[in-house]
């Protein structure tokens, strides 16, 4: 049988061998592009800041992400949403993302460019919170896509610190700022003054002829109240006696007066001044007294004859004037229904 000497290999070589193996495969497997892309290296450098440097709970602050990349690169930022927070912890810190705004591309000395984003957010919790987890696409010149994520940063909130005079004050209104008159509006407005003042002028006006009339109708006096006059002197005439001659001239005057004095209060006739004749032309001009006219004629004449002509008229005759003269004034006047008479019957003999 024939033997053969296998000399023994040192460890070492087998393990530079397995090294060298590895390595020849995965540039083999590079060339031919059937590595996965998240494999490949990318010269992409991707960095991000915060500014300002101090910033209190509640104020804005801006995050730049800058990608630089060669120019057969290109890179996609992502869109945060309004309420940016880490999607595995709900208790994370939200980031209130106020605006988003892409930067202009720049091209740089070296040959490379550069792209940014600015994320305006705001925070309302304190301490050092680091950016929730975001990652930029990047399309190499083979067309492949690789999603490379983005090295978080901390972004320090400081709390407000009140000095010991400084004290929270509320937050004043708003000023309200006079606003102009609408033309339309304030030609309205005129015309509606205008109207009301006409209608309060012609209310006022209305409202004097009315006292005015009143004031006329109270000065006035009542048409019943000459007769109620006239009637309480006949009645007062009536109770005198008829003793004598003088006493049949002093009853036809006194009843003459009183009908001449009741004819100035009811009928506004200077009868006291006037003739008979006179009288009863006044009374047939002005329209009145008609069909009582003759009645008055009548007593005024009979009167006239006992006072200037010595006429003495018998004692039937003295105390039918006074009734006559009482008709009349019922006629003429306004009397009250339980207005009573007294019949004169005179006392003593003519």
């Amino acid at each position: 049988m024939k033997r053969f000497n296998c000399t023994r290999v040192p460890l070492s070589l087998i393990r530079i061998a397995a090294v060298s193996s590895i390595v020849a495969a995965w540039l083999i497997f590079s060339m031919l592009g059937i590595l996965p892309v998240s494999a490949q290296s990318t010269p992409v450098g991707l960095r991000m800041t915060v500014e300002p440097d101090t910033i209190y709970i509640g104020d804005p602050f801006t995050i730049t992400l800058t990608a630089t990349y060669p120019q057969d690169y290109f890179v996609v930022f992502p869109r945060v949403d309004p309420e940016w927070r880490s999607p595995n912890d709900e208790n994370s810190p939200v980031f209130e993302v106020r605006n988003q705004t892409s930067l202009p591309t720049i091209e740089n000395s070296d040959g490379t460019l550069t792209s940014s984003i600015q994320i305006e957010a705001v925070l309302f919790t304190t301490g050092d919170i680091p950016t929730p987890e975001l990652s930029v696409a990047i399309r190499n010149p083979d067309g492949d896509i690789i999603n490379r994520p983005v090295r978080p940063i901390e972004v320090s909130i400081t709390p407000l610190e009140l000095g010991e005079d400084e004290e929270l004050k509320d937050i004043e209104p708003q000023a309200v700022l006079p606003v102009p008159p609408d033309p339309i509006s304030f030609v309205q407005q005129r015309s509606r003054l205008i109207i009301f003042a006409g209608l309060g002028a012609l209310g006022l006006a209305m409202l004097a002829l009315y006292l005015w009339q009143r004031r006329l109708s109270s000065d006035r006096p009542d048409p019943s109240l000459p007769a109620e006059v006239a009637l309480r002197e006949l009645d007062r005439i009536a109770s005198m006696p008829l003793e004598s001659e003088p006493d049949f001239k002093e009853r036809y005057t006194l009843v003459s007066d009183c009908l001449r004095n009741y004819l100035l209060s009811r009928y506004y006739v200077p009868a006291p001044e006037l003739t008979t004749r006179q009288t009863l032309e006044e009374l047939e001009l002005s329209g009145r007294l008609d069909s009582a006219i003759s009645s008055l004629e009548g007593i005024l004449e009979e009167s006239d004859l006992v006072k200037f002509a010595r006429f003495i008229p018998n004692r039937d005759d003295a105390i039918r004037i006074i009734e006559r003269s009482r008709d009349f004034v019922r006629t003429t006047g306004v009397v009250p229904a339980n207005e009573s008479s007294v019949v004169a019957t005179g006392a003593g003999t003519a």
